[in-house]
């Protein structure tokens, strides 16, 4: 495994380019906008993910992009992560295009907190006179977490949805209410914790909630079946009580009848 992560680190520093100044024309801002969106939610000091990187033109000419990159505040001074292009490719004029992922990587040492970024490409716009261009977009934040706080940002949806669904399934169960109002008050000691920056113990409540919630949904199934057989079994103990009731009737009468005709047939003059 350590092998793994050092071949990804080594890389990563090996997609970092350094950009010198050269003649090179820059572009004009406006004639291309930039979006990000990322493999992960969430990342933290020593991590590595992807950024799928999509450019937007506005430019009545085509551009050919031969490098594009993202520069990160933890970067050093005009070096990027990025994709270099053995074909250059196209960007038609007022169009769009999504590249292939750039790998980046977030330093061991780097603080907790909202960092900067900005995309950079470079690559020949055509025309009359095509010439070298170089652009860079404005600057984005991206935060960076703690594992801990990334954690608990991971689960509390989780927590939310399943008391929020515990809520409206309106347990019948004694024993589920009652985990479910710990399961509750678990979650709320939580995001005062995380109010607090206290991500451990924050974390450690969420999944504290998440295991009562579960426990709460087990304990209403088996009640609810529970319930379920005992009215099923009233219901068929009522039905051979019925059942009995009508036979008997039915016997009881059948008894009667023959008793009535054998009793005429020993005493023929009882009509009289």
């Amino acid at each position: 495994m350590q092998i793994i992560i050092f071949l990804s680190v080594l890389l990563v520093f090996a997609s970092v380019r350094l950009v010198f100044a050269s003649s090179t024309a820059t572009f004009n801002q406006n004639e291309v906008s930039a979006s990000v969106s990322w493999s992960a939610t969430y990342y933290y000091p020593g991590e590595y993910g992807q950024a799928n990187i999509t450019l937007i033109s506005n430019c009545s000419q085509n551009i050919q992009i031969n490098m594009i990159g993202i520069h990160f505040d933890w970067n050093t001074a005009n070096t990027y992560f990025f994709n270099d292009f053995n074909t250059s490719i196209n960007l038609p004029s007022d169009s769009n295009y999504t590249f292939n992922p750039v790998i980046f990587y977030v330093p061991p040492q780097e603080s907790i907190s909202s960092h900067t970024y900005y995309i950079h490409f470079e690559g020949t716009e055509e025309g009359q006179s095509p010439q070298n261009i170089t652009w860079s977009s404005q600057t984005f934040t991206m935060p960076v977490y703690t594992q801990d706080e990334a954690a608990y940002n991971q689960l509390l949806p989780q927590v939310m949805n399943k008391i929020t669904e515990a809520q409206k399934a309106n347990y019948q169960s004694p024993d589920a209410k009652s985990l479910l109002q710990n399961a509750t008050e678990t979650y709320n000691q939580a995001t005062s914790l995380a109010n607090q920056s206290q991500w451990q113990a924050a974390t450690s409540d969420l999944q504290n909630a998440l295991s009562l919630l579960d426990n709460a949904s087990a304990k209403e199934q088996t009640f609810v079946a529970q319930q379920t057989l005992l009215e099923e079994t009233i219901v068929s103990i009522s039905v051979i009580i019925i059942i009995s009731v009508i036979v008997f009737t039915i016997v009881l009468k059948k008894r009667k009848k023959a008793s009535q005709q054998s009793f005429e047939a020993t005493n023929p003059h009882s009509r009289l």
